[in-house]
């Protein structure tokens, strides 16, 4: 029994709204991360460091070609071509390593960073407004920070993301290897089944039967028989 999407859906409907998802999320990240660029370096008094132009090119490029892989593997999936959805298949395994990597250091991160720097950078940016003041000291008290809830929370918000990416990894690529074994199916039919001709191997001595041999020899025919008349008598 083959794979299927939630245990009974066909795996091609999972893989179509796999690509939907994944078109839709990876094109909304890449434009949020480009129009960023944008406004820091048109609108904005202040400039970003080199590294972190680097860092955020690169994933502004990271994820603009999984919006246009995902696109393929939508493409792929509705007119079932391998290449496509094996594509797509191996982008999704990249984004999955680049956000599990990138998913341990930001946790590490958090857990490191003196929680109250959070609660300063707030109140910092509050000013004098009271209700911003609030809630500063509401999301990021310290103690607020550091309970079992909150932790919680964030690690859900990490982990869960990663879950669904590393499901729709399992169903494109079960699907990519569904097309890949019917492409080979076909192939073999066409080439069993390419109008080769059969040809009857010729006949040689030890493919004749051995009690019935067609050639001549000695006492075969009638004169030399047993029991001629024409023999010799005593």
């Amino acid at each position: 029994m083959g794979a299927k999407f939630l245990c009974c859906l066909p795996l091609r409907l999972g893989v179509l709204l796999v690509s939907i998802v994944q078109f839709i999320l990876n094109s909304l990240v890449a434009a949020i991360i480009w129009y960023s660029l944008w406004y820091v370096h048109e609108k904005s008094h202040e400039d970003l460091s080199t590294r972190t132009k680097i860092w955020t090119i690169l994933y502004g490029v990271i994820y603009s070609v999984g919006g246009i892989m995902a696109l393929f593997g939508f493409i792929g999936t509705l007119r079932k071509k391998f290449s496509f959805v094996n594509g797509f298949a191996s982008t999704l395994w990249y984004l999955f390593f680049v956000e599990f990597i990138w998913s341990i250091i930001a946790l590490v991160f958090w857990f490191l960073e003196p929680k109250d720097r959070f609660l300063r950078s707030c109140l910092n940016g509050a000013k004098d407004d009271q209700k911003t003041i609030d809630a500063c000291h509401s999301v990021f008290d310290p103690e607020h920070i550091n309970s079992a809830g909150v932790i919680a929370g964030v690690i859900a918000v990490f982990v869960i993301p990663l879950l669904l990416q590393l499901y729709g990894c399992y169903l494109v690529g079960a699907y990519a290897k569904k097309l890949q074994k019917k492409d080979m199916d076909r192939n073999m039919i066409l080439t069993t089944s390419g109008g080769f001709k059969y040809t009857a191997a010729g006949t040689d001595d030890d493919s004749r039967p051995l009690t019935q041999h067609d050639g001549l020899y000695p006492y075969k025919d009638t004169n030399h028989s047993y029991g001629n008349n024409g023999g010799h008598h005593a």
